[in-house]
């Protein structure tokens, strides 16, 4: 099973995981399910991504609050500069069974 760890930067917190290549399911499937199933008024655009250089980037909006999926090669984050996001980072980081680094 994938590694989730949550962490506090600049008073902002930022989930993210590291993925297991063992796992069955992939990092970005499981959070975007988690949110799906969480929250009702979401809405999923994708962000200009650059994927045969391993990156892909994802916008989030729940209840207008906006938050971005950035998944580079092996890790993923789940991360907002609004700080009203903190607590649906905080939520999300709970079902994930996250560790606080």
């Amino acid at each position: 099973m994938n590694k989730w760890y949550l962490r506090i930067i600049k008073n902002k917190y930022e989930l993210y995981c590291i993925d297991d290549s063992f796992d069955d399911e992939a990092p970005i499937l499981v959070l975007i399910n988690i949110l799906k199933d969480k929250y009702k008024n979401i809405i999923f655009k994708d962000e200009e991504s650059n994927i045969m250089g391993g990156e892909y980037r994802k916008k989030v909006i729940i209840d207008n609050i906006e938050l971005n999926i950035y998944e580079e090669l092996s890790s993923l984050t789940l991360s907002s500069d609004d700080k009203k996001a903190n607590d649906i980072i905080l939520e999300v980081s709970h079902l994930l069974n996250a560790e606080i680094t």
